[in-house]
């Protein structure tokens, strides 16, 4: 017993004796690691763990990813005894290290959306100025008068007298059917003359400078209708009668436009802002005037009859003519580039012509031949409009593989 009792006293001894030296390395590795720790913060670097067992990576505030010293720490243990000392990081630990960070900035990419090979999205160029010859297609707003639509206007029926026609017409031509005849418009002409001009052209522009050649075409019609009825007709009879005047204008242009200076004019959106002048002849210019009398009272009924053939009679003649006219056209327009090899031209201008020449048939026609009351009826046929218009050409380059940047 007594033996068994100094064995465990010896025993006990011993491990309380291990147990004090394990501590005492324990708080000195501490140390050491704590001193290594602070000495690797103060100059910023990534410092190695004494033990070997701890990497420490330190990022200096708002300035993205910390040299690596480990590296540094690697080459001075070789150059000193010739080895690699336990604690420091080799080679391949900081190809490991590299290769974790890149997998970390690519993950970065990913989460923001972010293709490093795509190509830049690009939109097409409109704030460079264009040149070189374009085809355009325009279409305007033209607002004004063409005075051959007044003298017809003024020459109209609209009153039963002019027609030679009172209110018992052909009552004695049926028994008891005495209705008083009424007479009324139902659609008089238009006061202006609104038109749509198309045009295609060709276009060279220069940087100060643009010339223009064109084709253009507008038309214009005008009707008037009226009405004869019986008051208090039972049965509706009426006879109805419609007149038309038409006008068509095939015109050859040359403009010629020149820049203005922005620093005394310029349009907002746009390149280039030019003042345009246009020179045209029109070898078509033709207007044709027509008429029609339409019987809506039963067939067999010989008043109604009578009545829609004497109207006929007394209507203008159906006529055409065609004429020449010289027109010219002021204003202000900008040109601006729509990108790939496309531009847009927008203008304002005022527009005067003077048409003459007029002939039918061989024969000239006189004023007289569209209103028989006019002063100068006995006058060849002429006149002088004058409009505003608006017009807007859509330009395409003729080498779509040229966009010339000034």
């Amino acid at each position: 017993m007594m033996q068994i009792s100094k064995t465990l006293f010896l025993l006990t001894a011993i491990i309380a004796l291990t147990a004090s030296v394990i501590n005492a390395n324990v708080i000195a590795d501490s140390s050491t690691v704590r001193q290594d720790s602070t000495a690797a913060l103060s100059a910023g670097n990534i410092a190695a763990d004494s033990s070997g067992s701890q990497d420490s990576t330190a990022l200096p505030a708002e300035s993205g990813i910390a040299a690596d010293s480990s590296a540094a720490q690697d080459r001075t243990a070789v150059l000193t005894d010739g080895n690699i000392r336990p604690g420091t990081l080799t080679h391949q630990d900081t190809a490991s290290q590299a290769s974790k960070e890149i997998n970390g900035l690519e993950t970065s990419a990913a989460k923001l959306d972010i293709n490093p090979d795509a190509k830049p999205k690009t939109r097409p160029d409109t704030s460079s100025k264009i040149s070189g010859a374009y085809w355009g297609f325009g279409i305007g707003l033209s607002v004004g008068s063409i005075p051959v639509f007044d003298l017809w206007r003024n020459a109209l029926p609209n009153t039963m007298p002019l027609l030679g026609i009172t209110p018992d017409f052909g009552s004695s031509l049926v028994q008891g059917d005495t209705l008083p005849l009424r007479y009324s418009v139902s659609e008089p002409p238009d006061q202006f003359s609104f038109t749509l001009p198309f045009c295609i052209s060709l276009h060279n522009i220069k940087e100060k400078s643009a010339t223009a050649f064109a084709l253009s075409f507008y038309q214009n019609s005008k009707q008037f209708q009226s009405i004869f009825q019986f008051t208090g007709d039972s049965l509706g009879r009426r006879v109805s009668i419609y007149e038309t005047l038409s006008y068509y204008s095939l015109s050859i242009e040359a403009a010629y436009m020149r820049e203005i200076p922005p620093v005394f004019f310029s349009i907002d959106g746009s390149q280039r802002s030019y003042l345009s002048m246009t020179i045209c002849a029109s070898p078509i210019n033709t207007f044709t005037r027509d008429h029609g009398v339409k019987n809506e009272a039963p067939k067999g009924d010989p008043r109604m009859q009578a009545l829609a053939d004497s109207v006929s009679k007394n209507l203008a003649p159906k006529l055409t003519a065609n004429g020449m006219s010289l027109s010219w056209r002021l204003g202000i327009c900008a040109i601006r580039n729509q990108g790939q090899g496309s531009g847009l031209e927008i203008g304002l201008y005022y527009s005067g012509s003077y048409a003459a020449s007029f002939q039918s048939e061989g024969a000239k026609i006189t004023t007289g031949q569209i209103d028989p009351k006019d002063k100068d009826a006995g006058k060849p046929l002429s006149f002088l409009s004058n409009r505003i218009e608006f017009k807007a050409t859509f330009l395409m380059s003729s080498n779509r593989d040229k966009l010339v940047t000034q």
